[in-house]
C-alpha cells in the first residue's frame, strides 16, 4: 500500500486537475468527493454502509435496501456518479443517508470511516478500492462484496497486476457472485470458501408497474430500450422498412436521456415524426422518445416485440429480462457480453433472437410481426426463465444475515 500511496500522490498533479475539470463539467462541486456536505444521521446503532457506483447499481439494490430497514437497521448509500445519487434520492428518500464515495487518499477514506462507524459495508459488483479496502479491514469492519462480477476489462489488469489485487480482493470477508463462471474467476485471486454463487440480484428488482400511458389501438408496439449512439439510425432505418408492411408504432428509449434531443433531429432525418413522454397527450406522431428516467421497464408492459440496446455496439448489451417479465419476445444484437449468461439461458429456451447486423435485425423483427403465435411462445418462455432468477436476493440475505 505504501507504494501505491506514493504513486498516487505523485500522480495528483495529473489526477485531480482532469478530476477537478470533469466534475465541474458535469455540474458536481467536486469536494463532495473529500467529505464537503457529509452528513450522517445521529439516530442510534452503527449504520450499513452500501456502496453503488451509479443508476443501475442504486436501482438493483432497491429491494434489498427495504428488507434491511424492515430489520431495523440504519443504512448508508454512498455514489459516485451524479445520477446515481439523484436516483438514490428518488428512491428511498429520507429513509437512508445518502453520500458520495470518498476519493481513494488514505485520510479522506479515514475521516469518512470514522464518521460513518458502520457495523458492515456491502460493495456492489466491483468495487475495488485499495485504501477503503485496507482502512475497512485494519479497523475490523466486515465487508461483503455482493451481486460480484468481474469484467473482461478488469480481468486483464487483475491478471496482469495479480500480486497487487490478490491481498485486496482477500479482504472481503464473503464475496456473493452472480454465476459459477464468476465465482472462477474469484477464486483465482480468493480462498473459495468465502466465495458463494447467489445470483443476479439485479434479477430479484424486476417488477411490473403501471404504464402512464394507453397501449396506442390497433398498432404494433416495438420498443428499443437503452439505446446507444449509432444504434439509433439502425432502429429508424429498420423502422421505416417494417412500417411499409405493418402498422408499426416505435418506442425509443436512450440510455443516456441527454442525448434525446439528437435522437429526435436523427428521426426528422428519417422522415420519423416523434413526440416526448413528458409530455405526451396522444399518438399523433410515429416514434415516441423517452425522455423520463425510470419509466422504460413500464412502458415494455405496452409493447408487442423489444429490441435490447447497447448489443449491436460493443458496449456489452443491457438486461433483456425487464422485457421479458411482460412475456413480450427479445431481440438483441451480437454484443451481449455483459449479460452472457442470461441471455446464453434464453436462447436455450428460444426466448430471445440474436441479430448480427442491421439487415438481420430487421428480418427478425418483420419475423415477429408477422408471427402473433411465436411472439406469444418467445414472450412466455422468457417470462419463465425469469422466473427461475426471483430468489435470487434470498440467497444473498442469507449469507450476510450473519453480519447484521
Amino acid at each position: 500500500m505504501l507504494i501505491y500511496n506514493l504513486l498516487l500522490l505523485i500522480l495528483s498533479f495529473l489526477i485531480l486537475p482532469l478530476f477537478f475539470v470533469n466534475q465541474i463539467r458535469h455540474k458536481k462541486n467536486p469536494l463532495v468527493h473529500f467529505g464537503k456536505g457529509l452528513k450522517i444521521s445521529k439516530e442510534p446503532g452503527k449504520p450499513i454502509w452500501i456502496h453503488a457506483v451509479s443508476v443501475g447499481e442504486v436501482h438493483l439494490l432497491k429491494p434489498l435496501v427495504e428488507l434491511l430497514l424492515k430489520k431495523g437497521n440504519r443504512i448508508v448509500i454512498s455514489t459516485v456518479t451524479e445520477t446515481g445519487n439523484g436516483a438514490a434520492r428518488r428512491l428511498f428518500g429520507d429513509s437512508v443517508d445518502i453520500i458520495y464515495f470518498p476519493i481513494d487518499y488514505f485520510w479522506v477514506v479515514k475521516s469518512y470511516i470514522n464518521r460513518i462507524n458502520p457495523k458492515l459495508v456491502l460493495l456492489v459488483e466491483t468495487e475495488i478500492w485499495p485504501n477503503f479496502l485496507y482502512q475497512i479491514h485494519s479497523k475490523n469492519i466486515p465487508v461483503v462484496l455482493i451481486n460480484g462480477r468481474i469484467s473482461i476489462r478488469s480481468s486483464l489488469w487483475y491478471k496482469r497486476f495479480s500480486f497487487f489485487f490478490k491481498p485486496l480482493i482477500n479482504k472481503f470477508n464473503l464475496i456473493c457472485v452472480q454465476n459459477e463462471e464468476e465465482k472462477k474467476h474469484f477464486s483465482e485471486y480468493a480462498d473459495s470458501s468465502k466465495i458463494y454463487v447467489t445470483g443476479n440480484i439485479k434479477y430479484s428488482n424486476i417488477m411490473k408497474s403501471k404504464c402512464k400511458i394507453a397501449k396506442p389501438e390497433n398498432k404494433i408496439v416495438l420498443i428499443a430500450g437503452s439505446t446507444h449512439e449509432n444504434e439509433e439510425e439502425m432502429i429508424f432505418s429498420v423502422y421505416k422498412k417494417i412500417s411499409r408492411k405493418k402498422d408499426v408504432f416505435l418506442i425509443v428509449a436512450p440510455r443516456h436521456i441527454e442525448r434525446v434531443e439528437d435522437v429526435a433531429k436523427l428521426a426528422k432525418r428519417f422522415d420519423i415524426s416523434t413526440g416526448f413522454l413528458s409530455c405526451f397527450r396522444s399518438y399523433d406522431f410515429d416514434a415516441l422518445i423517452v425522455d423520463t428516467i425510470g419509466d422504460l421497464s413500464s412502458l415494455y408492459g405496452i409493447a408487442d416485440i423489444a429490441f435490447i440496446g447497447g448489443s449491436m455496439i460493443k458496449r456489452g448489451g443491457h438486461n433483456p429480462l425487464e422485457a421479458c417479465l411482460y412475456s413480450i419476445p427479445v431481440v438483441t444484437g451480437s454484443y451481449y457480453f455483459n449479460f452472457n449468461e442470461i441471455v446464453g439461458e434464453l436462447k436455450d429456451n428460444k426466448a430471445i433472437m440474436i441479430a448480427e447486423n442491421e439487415a438481420d435485425l430487421a428480418d427478425k423483427i418483420v419475423d415477429l410481426i408477422t408471427d402473433e403465435i411465436r411472439r406469444k411462445e418467445m414472450g412466455r418462455a422468457g417470462f419463465e426463465v425469469l422466473r427461475g432468477h426471483l430468489d435470487n436476493l434470498g440467497k444473498t440475505i442469507n449469507l450476510i444475515a450473519d453480519y447484521l
